[in-house]
């Protein structure tokens, strides 16, 4: 799901470049490979209803939908960038893949606030992709704002280490997550869905990176004041408008 909020990076600018609106179809594996076909979490029933509405509150949407079986239009693969290693930010690999101009303005996702989130600061902490070096009592100790673990899933709050000194923030939707997002004052996390969204909306916000993948975000504050990264100690960033510093 994270991989889908950043391809609607792509269709947004190609979009523009072409003064079109985008119908953006989902499909999984049980194609087979003829559309480059990606793999959700869950079915693709689910997935649409989480996400459609924020992915239609996008004005360059036009139709977000399940492919159809029969499907046999022209169509751009928003899956022929895995064909890269990802030695790119999201921003560069995105843009040379679909051959459009990185624009001065970053954000590419809109949506309304959150109410219950306005000057809080979000952490998430998937079950993936961990980062064992990041200096989580440190920052934690350092954040005068309430803090909350945002998640839709209580199991990774439950495991997350520094839970005796947060509270859970519990959501339904991808589209519920986002406003939340929105609204927040800070977010810091891991590479998962939740740091997508904090990025296409541009807030502020700790990348806590993986060695595996971290030069997906690692590039990112070129083109962004409100990031930050951390992968080990001595591989890391400091935003220029994040208050937080590591």
């Amino acid at each position: 799901m994270g991989d889908l909020i950043h391809a609607m990076y792509a269709i947004k600018h190609v979009c523009a470049k072409e003064g079109v609106k985008g119908n953006l179809y989902i499909s999984d594996g049980s194609y087979g490979n003829v559309w480059g076909c990606g793999h959700f979490a869950f079915s693709l029933e689910k997935t649409l209803n989480d996400v459609k509405d924020l992915v239609l509150e996008q004005e360059y949407i036009e139709e977000f939908k399940i492919l159809p079986k029969d499907f046999n239009e022209e169509y751009i693969c928003l899956q022929q960038w895995r064909k890269h290693p990802p030695i790119k930010s999201w921003s560069n690999l995105l843009s040379e893949e679909y051959n459009f101009d990185i624009p001065d303005e970053y954000p590419w996702i809109t949506t309304t606030d959150g109410a219950k989130t306005k000057g809080k600061v979000l952490i998430h902490y998937s079950n993936k992709r961990h980062n064992y070096d990041f200096p989580w009592n440190k920052v934690i100790n350092d954040i005068e704002n309430e803090i909350l673990f945002i998640t839709s899933h209580e199991q990774e709050f439950n495991e997350f280490k520094f839970k005796h000194k947060i509270k859970p923030y519990i959501v339904e939707t991808v589209s519920d997550m986002a406003k939340a997002i929105k609204s927040c004052d800070l977010f810091i996390g891991n590479q998962s869905l939740p740091l997508a969204i904090a990025t296409s909306l541009d807030i502020p916000r700790i990348c806590v990176l993986h060695e595996s993948s971290y030069k997906f975000y690692s590039g990112e504050h070129h083109l962004s004041n409100n990031t930050s990264w951390f992968l080990k100690e001595n591989l890391m960033y400091n935003g220029e408008n994040i208050k937080i510093k590591l």
